[in-house]
């Protein structure tokens, strides 16, 4: 399942010339990472408070297409493209809100860190069995979509 977020682009975001700053982008997608999650009623926050557990970034690979500019409208569109117990990996795109121009994407893989040790552990298996579920469903409403 897709989750899309939409933002404009400020000032800060920008150069001198009025151009997104690369780095930026990171922070984008971090937002759009979240609100997926978020909108599977998966808490980061009850993650790391109750299971004592984070997600650090282990990879990311990313292409920029096309630059952003100064007040342009942005969607972040993000989704699920792998699950194991020691990683997840998320799919996104920055998509230019008025001609739907793709300005980047980026591939992130996280992993999930025990607090106490700060070493890596496996999901608990209801954050698992949550992500798959909901992957599940993402999967065959595309596949009714696309019949």
């Amino acid at each position: 399942m897709k989750n899309r977020t939409t933002f404009r682009v400020i000032y800060k975001d920008t150069d001198a010339e009025g151009v997104v700053y690369y780095a930026n982008y990171l922070g984008w997608f971090e937002a759009g990472r979240g609100e997926l999650l978020r909108e599977h009623n998966i808490s980061l926050t009850d993650l790391k408070n109750k299971e004592n557990l984070v997600f650090a970034v282990r990879d990311l690979q990313c292409e920029y297409l096309k630059p952003a500019v100064y007040d342009d409208e942005i969607i972040v569109e993000t989704e699920i493209a792998n699950l194991s117990p020691a990683r997840i990996v998320f799919s996104q795109k920055i998509i230019r809100k008025k001609d739907s121009e793709i300005l980047t994407q980026a591939t992130t893989t996280l992993f999930p860190i025990n607090l106490k040790t700060f070493k890596p552990t496996r999901m608990p298996e209801s954050v698992s069995r949550q992500i798959s579920e909901f992957i599940s469903m993402s999967n065959r409403s595309q596949e009714t979509t696309s019949s």
